[in-house]
């Protein structure tokens, strides 16, 4: 059987913590497999937990770091309930790994009671070495963590957000008809249908680049309800393609977030918001253009 190294973690964000013990697994012989879930045991357990990267983008992004394979497992009951040793063995029964990479504060197993020291022991028992990867630290010397990613995109802060992915946070869905408001006024928008699970950072206006049809464009995206022309309350994440005007319905749109620009607010008139739209787009432009610059 051909020689491997494991990699164990949720991956949630695949954030510079994650990359590092993918950089690191890279260093041992054969092909780097990441040991993985579709959704942190932490969704399954809270319910509540809104994911940095679903499925497809977290097995993307992996292989983009430098996994050779993915393997993707279902976190359910059944589950949850298998022994620390258990789970272990079952992995090395599988794969064989000649090494197992994980970052120091992993767990697993039933109740989470596997951790690095028993990661070591269970080397001993069933033949691998253990390569346990310190924190990945940010300018302020914190742990870099899918839970401080989160605090940030749910404050509206992109930019501290990208520091700690290492890319800027993105949400991506096809394009789909909305309420037709903002080609109403002026401002036609790609309305962008975000899986249920993933986190929509905080309601606001942002600078972003949108990726859609192959192409790069400029975006001003709206995340809100938009409260100046409706009453209801449905959350959308609507972009207006700078300098572009066409049909992109059913098209697959990548938005990636730049820097929030204001908070969402109600306006006195329609006319009052169209100003502001303008205004906003302007400051987005020059934002943007000043980045390519630098």
């Amino acid at each position: 059987m051909t020689v491997s190294t494991l990699v164990l973690g949720t991956f949630d964000g695949v954030h510079r913590g994650h990359q590092a013990l993918i950089e690191r697994a890279g260093a041992f012989a054969g092909p780097v497999i990441a040991c993985t879930f579709s959704t942190p045991p932490a969704a399954f357990f809270k319910q509540n937990v809104k994911l940095l990267t679903t499925a497809e983008e977290k097995t993307a992004l992996l292989k983009a770091y430098g996994a050779d394979e993915v393997f993707m497992q279902v976190f359910d009951e059944k589950k949850a309930a298998v022994p620390a040793e258990e789970y272990i063995g079952w992995l090395c029964q599988r794969f064989r790994p000649q090494t197992i990479v994980a970052g120091f504060d992993h767990t697993f197993g039933q109740k989470a009671k596997g951790n690095c020291i028993l990661l070591k022991q269970l080397g001993e028992k069933y033949g691998y070495q253990t390569e346990i990867v310190p924190p990945v630290l940010d300018l302020r010397q914190r742990v870099i963590s899918s839970t401080g990613i989160r605090s940030a995109l749910y404050s509206g802060e992109v930019e501290t957000a990208a520091l700690l992915l290492g890319r800027s946070y993105s949400v991506c869905g096809p394009t789909v008809h909305g309420r037709h408001i903002g080609q109403s006024i002026g401002f036609p928008t790609v309305n962008t249908c975000v899986p249920e699970e993933k986190l929509i950072p905080q309601r606001g206006v942002y600078a972003t680049i949108c990726r859609l049809g192959g192409r790069l464009y400029k975006g001003m995206t709206n995340i809100g309800v938009n409260p100046t022309v409706t009453s209801e309350e449905k959350l959308s994440v609507e972009t207006h393609l700078l300098g572009f005007r066409g049909d992109v319905y059913g098209k697959k749109a990548v938005v990636s977030f730049l820097k929030k620009i204001r908070d969402e607010k109600k306006f006195s008139s329609v006319e009052a918001l169209k100003r502001q739209l303008s205004e906003d787009a302007l400051l987005i432009n020059a934002y943007i253009r000043t980045l390519q610059e630098t």
